[in-house]
């Protein structure tokens, strides 16, 4: 009997070997093939080439199918043994959108070999979504029955086509093909940089084994146990006030038109809520677009001007104004609000390009693994009763709500890896943890509870005035702390600049010629309150761009010969962003040789505006998730 036992056991290990060293076969004999990128992806400043990897659908079982991973590589003179790797928000971005990202790192740096991979179920890894061009374009909104039945034909879609496979579709399998990818290129330095959702993914590629990293930057932080996008239009609220706040303490402008407390936007959309404000008769979209729910686009452009506070002269500083003139609502008020209203129609229902967002890939995971950790969750009627009174937009938890429990059929539960879920990663080198103090999508807060979670190698640092995601190339202090981090493998970088930054209070009264730029750019107005105030700075004159009548900071970088690939994280927001935070170059953007590259925090903030509506951010961007 003893015998028999022993035999069994040496034939049940003997199974186990050959099923463990087959798969690593199948990974191990597998070359990459680099060659040319598709033409639509070829929008790098450096030498730039693709490969398709072929990698298991599940790693428990990889007979059960392949999945495809798209790899993109770029690198100054030849490839070299010291990469970056990107790791997108979302969830459902695609890493395309952090092309420039890796042109910012090559030009500071030519000695990297930069590489950017679709997660499965994105971009042109075995891309998951209703057809290529049949995503919904408009913010969901649960008060038009037209809108709700194009997400729930797409979810058919979705569900119908993948069936059980939508389990294999997790973060858990996207954190391992990329520990394969990395294991199959195997560079002799491996750097990460991480954005929104990313981060999510990248503390489950650190639990994962022979996964590799010799520094980390985590950019915009989701902490594995805390960032239940059932509130999320909570925190946007709070976020959005704290932006009011800022403006009231930071500028005599802004307080003398806000009051000293700062509280005129909560009365406003109060009033607009229970229609006493008189501007609810003279401004054709505070009904709602005739939906009978006058706060819906109102909160949708509280989060985009909430959001978008990563430059000296951008969205956060138009917050106070776009209030003020719905409270005065005088004669030009009205007519700038319906000029802002045209312009923020284009943001929010600019369709997104299908490679650089999948609805389907964002929604599995957000109803799976992002939306609530209560066992309690809260329903899709429950989030449309409580997002009726929010002072930011609730479209994350609306969409997210109604496909788990009211879209027919709803998207199917999985079992989430339970060695990796709701677990924090143990660091196995330095990592740094950037969040803006004005973060809508992933609130200051998350990076203290991050860097709590991962432990003495993670350092967190909190950067003054800015939103989601910190890396914009037109920043020089979290640009420099990154690069020099990276560059040192966290050994010699200098932060003393984010001091500085706190000092630099955001031209809240709108005195300078940019914010002037950027307030024509929202408001057709060159004054961004509206009352004769800044008239000391003579009017710029506007560019002239014909692909494009909206321009920020008085320059669009328009490339007449290129197209224009706006990408509308986010939610992004990167749903993040679902973000579905995610990730836009601000009104102007540029994927095909930009002349001067969008930054991240601009692209995650006006992602976040449509994935808020339409999930991104995340979850781009206010998703990029």
């Amino acid at each position: 009997m003893i015998v028999t036992l022993q035999y069994l056991m040496l034939v049940l290990l003997a199974v186990v070997l050959v099923l463990s060293q087959a798969n690593q076969v199948e990974l191990g004999d597998q070359v990459i093939e680099w060659g040319e990128c598709p033409p639509d992806q070829d929008t790098s400043s450096f030498t730039m080439t693709c490969a398709n990897v072929t990698l298991p659908l599940n790693y428990d079982d990889p007979s059960m199918g392949n999945v495809t991973a798209f790899v993109r590589r770029f690198y100054v003179e030849q490839p070299t043994n010291s990469s970056i790797w990107m790791i997108a928000g979302g969830p459902g971005d695609s890493t395309r959108m952090l092309v420039p990202a890796c042109d910012y790192f090559l030009a500071m740096n030519p000695t990297y070999t930069c590489y950017n991979q679709d997660a499965r179920g994105t971009g042109l890894s075995s891309f998951m979504s209703c057809g290529k061009n049949g995503q919904p374009v408009a913010p969901f909104n649960p008060y038009n029955e037209t809108v709700m039945n194009q997400y729930e034909d797409c979810f058919t879609q979705i569900i119908t086509e993948y069936g059980t496979d939508l389990q294999y579709y997790s973060t858990y399998n996207a954190a391992h093909d990329l520990v394969s990818v990395v294991n199959l290129v195997n560079p002799e330095l491996v750097h990460i940089y991480a954005q929104s959702y990313g981060t999510y993914s990248l503390n489950t590629y650190l639990q994962i084994p022979s996964a590799r990293a010799d520094a980390i930057v985590l950019d915009g932080p989701v902490p594995p146990n805390r960032w239940p996008l059932e509130n999320n239009a909570e925190w946007v609220s709070k976020v959005a006030q704290d932006v009011a706040y800022g403006c009231a303490s930071g500028s005599s402008v802004c307080e003398n038109r806000l009051s000293r407390m700062a509280h005129i936007p909560q009365l406003v959309m109060d009033s607009i809520i229970d229609t006493t404000l008189p501007c609810v008769q003279n401004v054709t979209w505070l009904d709602g677009g005739g939906q009978g729910n006058g706060q819906f686009w109102t909160s949708i452009y509280n989060n985009y001007v909430a959001g978008g506070a990563n430059d000296r002269a951008t969205a956060h500083i138009a917050l106070g104004p776009m209030w003020f003139r719905l409270h005065r609502c005088n004669a030009s008020d009205i007519e700038q609000l319906e000029y802002f209203n045209q312009v923020m129609q284009v943001k929010v229902n600019y369709p997104v390009q299908w490679e650089d967002y999948s609805l389907g890939a964002a929604i599995n995971i957000a109803v799976n693994e992002l939306y609530s950790y209560s066992p309690n969750p809260l329903s899709f009627e429950h989030q449309k009763l409580r997002s009726s009174r929010m002072f930011g937009s609730a479209g994350v938890e609306l969409l997210i709500a109604y496909a788990k429990n009211m879209s027919n059929p709803a998207f199917p539960p999985y079992q989430v890896n339970p060695t990796v879920f709701k677990h924090f990663a143990t660091p196995p080198c330095p990592m740094i943890i950037m969040v803006g103090t004005m973060d809508v999508n992933t609130e200051n807060g998350l990076g203290y509870w991050f860097q709590q979670g991962l432990g003495p190698m993670a350092e967190l640092y909190n950067v003054p005035y800015n939103a989601h995601v910190t890396l914009s190339f037109d920043n020089p202090c979290p640009d420099s702390i990154m690069l020099n981090f990276f560059n040192s493998l966290g050994t010699d970088y200098d932060t003393s600049c984010l001091a500085e930054m706190a000092s630099e209070v955001p031209d809240w009264a709108g005195s300078t010629q940019s914010s002037q730029n950027f307030s024509m750019s929202l408001f057709g107005t060159y004054d961004l309150w509206n009352d004769g105030f800044a008239v000391d700075v003579p009017p710029p004159v506007p560019p002239t761009c014909t692909n494009t009548t909206i321009y920020v900071d008085g320059d669009c970088d328009c490339d007449d010969d290129a197209p224009n690939y706006e990408t509308g994280f986010v939610i992004t927001m990167s749903i993040m962003g679902l973000a579905f935070v995610g990730i836009a170059g601000y009104f102007c953007m540029f994927f095909y040789k930009p002349k001067k590259p969008p930054s991240l925090s601009e692209r995650n903030s006006a992602r976040s505006s449509q994935q808020q509506s339409a999930i991104r951010n995340p979850l781009n961007g206010q998703e990029s998730m």
